[in-house]
């Protein structure tokens, strides 16, 4: 018998995942904009570093993202949970809303481990006036 050896390197290990599903956004009518706000998901330990913030067109089926208007990834966007998009988008091409249509988005938190799961759509939302 030679007795112990020397300890082995230390291996830390973060117990953390992906941020939850989170809860639908909201969507309101403010002025001439359309602004939609949410709230944060549990972040599963580790702290949400960004935002993907998707509309729908008027199919209703189809979301995309506008960065332009709706940057997850600004601090600013990141710290208020919020973001306002000109109604005027909403009533041209691509997105081609009606008067009396309900304007739809979803999202989705990202931390250090990636991208978590998109909320479900808006629910009782702003409508297109």
């Amino acid at each position: 018998m030679h007795g112990w050896g020397k300890w082995s390197e230390y291996l830390l290990l973060k117990a953390a995942g992906l941020p939850e599903k989170p809860l639908p956004p909201k969507t309101t009518v403010n002025n001439l904009n359309i602004k939609v706000i949410w709230s944060d998901p549990y972040d599963n330990e580790e702290a949400i570093d960004r935002y993907r913030v998707m509309l729908a067109y008027s199919d209703r089926v189809t979301f995309v993202e506008i960065a332009q208007y709706c940057d997850g990834a600004n601090s600013v966007t990141l710290s208020l949970k919020y973001c306002e998009i000109p109604i005027s988008v909403f009533r041209t091409s691509p997105f081609n809303y009606k008067a009396g249509e309900e304007v739809l988005a979803k999202f989705a938190a990202r931390n250090a481990n990636g991208w978590g799961p998109y909320s479900e759509p808006t629910t009782d939302g702003a409508f297109i006036q």
